[in-house]
């Protein structure tokens, strides 16, 4: 990886999003990407207290907050509210601050956030998406119940497909790499390792990337539904770029570190 390039990358969008309002789905991945040894966490005293930039973006999700509690999914997204506040329900899970005055009314805005958004997850009808269901194992397993965790987690295994994979969507038995990558991210962060699904997921995303090292995944992959051919053009370039994302983290995740010549550890 070149260090300098996420850098100006990770700053480009922490930019960006200060400037204006994000959609929760970007803010809340962001948070939940963030270095947390950033520079930009690390601002001169003001008045006694620190200012973290970032402490805008968790305040912007507060915002952005229904009556009832979920979030709604972003312009471009067709996902059901459960996948986007789930997502937002793991970034204020990750919640922190670096400053020795913690905001503690902000704190408390977050408390009261999630309590609301967990009461709203209870209720709402579970989504047969496969990133649906491994989000709410993530959900139940930084913020519930450790054994319905246990119960999610064998859910998500029993949907891998025979050549390792997973498929987005419920109805689609077809493997692919958006879902397969989000799968091994959250089976690796709820304790699985080393062991034969992880290792034939692995296997599919490296037998399906492409020569120009991205992964292909079709809109209707994961969106059941009518578009036209031009759309889907659009769309489909899109999802080619988020598949990739998924699997390459994936594997960054789940694959074993290796040393090289010179000596220092990577992750391939």
């Amino acid at each position: 990886m070149d260090d300098r390039k996420v850098q100006e990358w990770t700053n480009w969008s922490l930019i960006y999003l200060l400037s204006r309002k994000g959609e929760s789905d970007t803010v809340s991945q962001m948070l939940l990407g963030r270095d947390r040894a950033s520079p930009w966490r690390q601002k001169p005293p003001l008045h006694g207290k620190t200012a973290d930039p970032y402490e805008q973006l968790w305040k912007d999700v507060i915002e952005q907050q229904n009556d009832d509690g979920y979030w709604s999914p972003g312009g471009q997204l067709t996902s059901p509210a459960e996948v986007t506040t789930g997502w937002t329900l793991l970034a204020l899970a990750s919640w922190d601050s670096p400053s020795e005055n913690l905001d503690q009314k902000l704190d408390e805005n977050l408390s009261k956030s999630r309590g609301r958004a967990l009461a709203w997850l209870k209720t709402a009808e579970p989504a047969d998406s496969t990133e649906a269901l491994l989000l709410r194992l993530l959900v139940e397993r930084a913020l519930g119940s450790p054994g319905r965790a246990d119960e999610l987690r064998n859910q998500l295994l029993s949907r891998q497909n025979p050549d390792g994979g997973w498929g987005y969507r419920k109805d689609n038995h077809l493997s692919d790499a958006f879902a397969t990558g989000q799968s091994l991210y959250a089976l690796s962060l709820a304790g699985l390792s080393g062991d034969h699904p992880m290792q034939g997921a692995q296997r599919f995303l490296l037998r399906t990337q492409r020569e120009d090292g991205s992964w292909s995944v079709p809109t209707r992959a994961i969106h059941n539904q009518e578009a036209s051919d031009d759309r889907l053009k659009r769309t489909d370039a899109v999802y080619q770029y988020w598949a990739t994302g998924w699997a390459t983290i994936g594997l960054l995740q789940t694959l074993p570190a290796v040393t090289t010549a010179d000596g220092s550890g990577n992750e391939r």
